[in-house]
């Protein structure tokens, strides 16, 4: 029972370490998205500069720090891949030891019941000759009570033939 305690909370917990994988993988494609519509933005920006070359280096400025922006949401976007990826490995480390526990105990419990069986058509043999032997003593029982039976009509009647 303990063990399929420990074995129900390690799926539970592998359960919860895959709704957190899901959940970080939805705020990396939202994160994702935006960089895609931040480049976006930037095209745009660039087909301006081109035709407003007096503004060209503020624009530029800005840009660059968008860049160093995106290239640090990128690295994190690369931690964040990278932890992802380790977490993963992990939970297949995880899952092959519950494959492996899981074929362990389906062991015990073919062994369980296979010396159980043992004990039972054991058990059953025994009810079996138990179960004659009542039959054998009923019939003699029988037997016996029939022959008393016809004792004391005897006696009865030598008893009545001595009283007269």
């Amino acid at each position: 029972m303990r063990q399929e305690n420990e074995i129900l909370t390690k799926i539970n917990q592998i359960g919860q370490i895959q709704q957190k994988m899901m959940e970080e993988q939805q705020k990396i494609i939202q994160n994702q998205n935006i960089m895609i519509q931040k480049q976006d933005q930037m095209e745009k920006r660039q087909e301006t500069m081109e035709k407003k070359q007096d503004q060209m280096k503020k624009r530029q400025e800005a840009m660059e720090k968008r860049q160093e922006t995106m290239e640090k949401k990128q690295d994190q976007m690369g931690k964040k891949q990278d932890n992802m990826q380790e977490k993963q490995e992990t939970m297949e480390q995880k899952q092959d030891k519950m494959q492996e526990e899981l074929t362990r105990i389906g062991n015990i419990v073919a062994k369980i019941e296979y010396e159980h069986g043992k004990k039972l058509d054991l058990i059953l043999d025994i009810l079996t000759g138990h179960q004659e032997k009542l039959q054998e003593h009923e019939k003699r029982f029988e037997k016996d009570e029939t022959i008393l039976e016809i004792q004391g009509h005897k006696i009865y009647a030598i008893e009545q033939k001595i009283q007269k």
